[in-house]
């Protein structure tokens, strides 16, 4: 007698297990909600900071009474240019011209350094210099490493900025930066690998922080000074180290196309061994930038060679299937025509087409064989009378799925 369990041929699931399980359900559901209230009473006393908005804006007019310092740099070397790390190193010369027993040199902070520690200043006089006109002179030798977020948007195409911004702890009311144009600019021998370097643009800047700081009399507003070193990206890179292994994978992968679809195996390896190359060519051009979440015009590029990839991968795959179906159709007598049988198909005499032959289904290189010998006598038997009896005298129709050497020796007459 079966058990009482089994209902229809199936177990069924005992009410304790089931209500077992439901009491885990609502535990764990109990559990989760005790979780949340005791965070969100966490955070019941945390108070949220509100975001000042922090600007930094061209110098308009400045204050009168405000220590006119005049600035200038002579760029010596730039080395170590990171885009992983988003970093470079600089050496150079830089001074200061101004008026009054006030000395800026103290109060020079340099925005964007690496390590503050790594920092060289090296002024190169003890004191400052008292020129001509009574202004007051200090030259001095900085070396460090500074951060500078790079826009990788077109590479390898693209052009980045070495940003060197300095600003004076000083307000704005008291000093500020004006850019030495005449006397500033780069070693003519300067070099960057990889890189080609076009101009020094400065630009004095009012940075304003949006906040006192604590103290009620800091109006938040510095001058400060930027200065940009303009960088293109050399063009071989981009044409014989990215482009050229890429065209050369898409040349070989559609000459593919250009092979007898007799050459399956291979017609078939060589789109899907281009593809897999393009994905390492892809993944070893960008090993120089860092991960980013936006495509850079080298993902874009990489995107058109993946189409064109499948597309061939596709074309390949279809003429073979193509000739898959057309290689199952036998080459029989139907796909060979007489050359005495004008107009080809139609018996000389009579003009009625041959009919075809009984064979016996089987091989299709042996049913093909046989009805052309079938097609062969008829033909003799029908011009035996006029003298014009054609032995072997058949060639190979569009319509034959195998090629004319196949074909002629499967008709040939021994």
């Amino acid at each position: 007698m079966p058990s009482q369990s089994l209902r229809n041929g199936r177990p069924q699931t005992p009410k304790f297990f089931a209500f077992l399980s439901l009491l885990m359900v609502i535990a764990s559901l109990l559990l989760a909600l005790n979780g949340c209230s005791a965070r969100n009473n966490d955070n019941a006393s945390v108070v949220m900071a509100k975001q000042l908005p922090g600007t930094l804006a061209p110098l308009g007019t400045p204050n009168p009474s405000a220590q006119r310092v005049t600035v200038g740099l002579y760029v010596i070397n730039v080395y170590d240019i990171s885009l992983s790390s988003q970093t470079y190193y600089l050496t150079g010369y830089m001074w200061m011209r101004w008026q009054g027993e006030n000395d800026p040199t103290g109060s020079l902070e340099f925005t964007n350094t690496v390590d503050e520690w790594g920092l060289l200043r090296k002024n190169l006089y003890e004191k400052p210099l008292v020129l001509g006109d009574g202004s007051y002179y200090q030259a001095t030798r900085i070396q460090g490493r500074f951060f500078q977020p790079f826009d990788l948007t077109n590479y390898p195409l693209d052009k980045q900025k070495l940003i060197l911004l300095i600003e004076n702890s000083a307000n704005a009311d008291k000093v500020v930066f004006l850019p030495d144009t005449d006397a500033s600019g780069y070693d003519q021998n300067l070099m960057a690998p990889g890189w080609n370097i076009t101009s020094l643009q400065m630009e004095p800047l009012l940075h304003d922080y949006g906040t006192s700081f604590g103290n009620p009399a800091d109006p938040g507003t510095y001058s400060a000074l930027r200065f940009s070193l303009d960088l293109t990206r050399v063009q071989n890179l981009f044409v014989w180290k990215l482009m050229l292994p890429l065209v050369i994978v898409l040349f070989t992968n559609w000459l593919a196309l250009t092979l007898s679809p007799t050459r399956i195996d291979v017609r078939t390896a060589m789109p899907a061994t281009a593809l897999l190359t393009t994905v390492f060519l892809q993944q070893a051009s960008l090993d120089a930038i860092p991960q980013v979440a936006s495509l850079v015009l080298m993902d874009k590029i990489y995107a058109v060679a993946y189409y064109y990839n499948e597309m061939c991968l596709n074309e390949v795959t279809r003429r073979s299937c193509a000739h898959r179906r057309g290689n199952q159709r036998s080459c029989g007598a139907n796909q060979f025509v007489h050359i005495a049988d004008p107009p080809f198909g139609a018996a000389a005499v009579g003009g009625s087409r041959r009919p075809m032959p009984p064979v016996v289904v089987g091989n299709p290189r042996k049913d093909g064989v046989q009805r052309a010998r079938g097609y062969r006598q008829q033909d003799a038997e029908q011009h035996a009378d006029l003298g014009q009896a054609q032995q072997g005298t058949f060639f190979f129709s569009p319509r034959c799925s195998r090629t004319r050497k196949k074909c002629a020796k499967m008709t040939r007459v021994r």
